[in-house]
């Protein structure tokens, strides 16, 4: 059994509510339009460095051309200071003092890489550092804030604006990251999920609901040890997750530690009685069975499959179809005992094999060729990955045209998850086998990575 949604935790909704909170204030209160010494953040003297290398009466010029500046001498001070920047090209209060005039003559573009030029001689030069992280807030390019604020507070552990400001920016780069990995998911860009999360992660690693949904990410891939990894650390930021315990006890199925699962899982039925899931995994556990493996295994010998256990196969195969389902799973009346009764609503509900009338599902009715290439299509449009294709270019000779699944077809062929005979023929009202099924599946799972 595989468990992967996007967990709408209170956890996340007060982050957004930080981070807009903390832009909103920011949009009032940031860097302002670097205006010179009437900026709301006045500069700051940029005290010599070791690395400028001036003599006592180079000092005293840049000292001089420093007070014309604070009077509103701007381009006096830029003609001393580039005076004295052809002598030492690398001086780090030089290049900071010049990025002061870039600013006040609003020219933040030929500011920041003189900054960036100053911490390149001295990497500690704090009025660039401070000047730079204070410069990325206003653009409300949080990560590079991040990254300097971060810096700042190192270099002066008595800055309590210093470490205020990067508490703020921490959630505001944490917000984004997250954004992009709910985003990532939503498209089935598993790898840009994980990236995302690991970033998020990188800034923020005590948010419980971080790992856990990384450990979804792993978990789709199947790379149960890692999702066991990054379970383990949720249940660890947050021992009363629930549902991260769930899927920790199924990372330790999947793993073969059925010790391990089945404690938990105790320990998880003891203090949620009423819980219909953790009865199910604890069952399993000590029948000592897998009735998805079980099912599997009947399958991969079936020369027919049926609707039901097509249906069950691409809630399997594609865990992350739960998120996709926007309210409650269709009600089917007739799926008896079918190993896949948990799974064919959520099919049945996003209509990628449509139920009938009357809340039937008729899960024991022959799948023929075409309403598997209909039911992979609609996955396609579903997560927004249907290629345009010229369909027209594709031969197939027994679907003519006019036939309402030829393009669902068509597309199947050009894309190589079903195949013609030789003579093109495709054979729509035809039956798969088991073993086609799950080669079918695993064709479509490989395209949507």
């Amino acid at each position: 059994m595989r468990r992967h949604r996007a967990n709408k935790s209170l956890g996340w909704v007060a982050l957004l509510a930080v981070g807009f909170l903390i832009l909103s204030l920011h949009n009032v209160s940031g860097f302002g339009d670097a205006g010179g010494p009437t900026s709301p953040y006045p500069w700051v003297f940029p005290q010599p460095s070791t690395a400028d290398g001036f003599s006592t009466k180079e000092s005293k010029r840049f000292e001089n051309a420093w007070k014309s500046f604070t009077e509103g001498g701007t381009k006096k001070a830029q003609q001393e200071w580039n005076s004295l920047l052809r002598k030492h090209p690398k001086s780090p209060c030089l290049l900071t003092a010049l990025s002061y005039v870039d600013f006040a003559q609003q020219k933040p573009a030929a500011a920041v890489p003189k900054l960036e030029a100053a911490l390149g001689a001295d990497p500690k030069y704090i009025p660039a550092v401070r000047t730079l992280a204070r410069y990325f807030i206003n653009q409300k390019d949080y990560e590079k804030a991040y990254r300097y604020t971060a810096t700042l507070s190192e270099l002066q552990p008595d800055n309590s604006r210093a470490h205020l400001d990067l508490e703020e920016l921490r959630l505001l780069v944490t917000d984004k990251w997250f954004a992009e990995a709910h985003a990532a998911r939503a498209n089935a860009k598993w790898q840009e999920a994980e990236f995302a999360y690991l970033q998020a992660m990188s800034v923020a690693p005590e948010l419980e609901t971080l790992p856990r949904e990384l450990g979804d990410i792993y978990a789709y891939e199947g790379k149960w040890s890692d999702a066991e990894t990054h379970y383990l650390k949720a249940v660890d930021l947050d021992p009363s997750d629930i549902e991260a315990k769930k899927k920790l006890a199924d990372a330790y199925m999947h793993t073969s530690q059925r010790e391990k699962a089945e404690k938990l899982l105790k320990e998880l039925a003891d203090q949620n009685s009423q819980d219909e899931e953790i009865k199910s995994m604890l069952d399993r556990i000590l029948a000592r069975m897998d009735p998805e493996e079980e099912a599997l295994s009947k399958i991969r010998q079936r020369s027919q499959i049926n609707r039901g256990d097509f249906g069950a196969l691409m809630a399997i195969t594609f865990p992350f179809l739960k998120e996709f389902l926007n309210g409650l799973p269709v009600i089917l009346t007739d799926l008896e005992s079918h190993w896949g009764r948990n799974y064919l609503p959520l099919i049945a509900g996003l209509d990628l094999i449509p139920a009938y009338p009357n809340h039937h599902f008729r899960p024991s009715l022959m799948m023929r060729r075409y309403e598997i290439a209909a039911a992979i299509d609609r996955l396609l449009v579903l997560m927004n990955r249907r290629p345009n294709i010229d369909l027209s270019q594709v031969r197939i000779t027994d679907v003519p045209g006019t036939n309402a699944h030829r393009n669902a077809i068509a597309r199947a062929v050009s894309l190589q998850f079903m195949q013609l005979d030789s003579d093109n023929r495709f054979y729509p009202q035809a039956g798969v086998s088991g073993a086609e099924s799950l080669r079918i599946l695993d064709a479509v799972k490989n395209y949507l990575r």
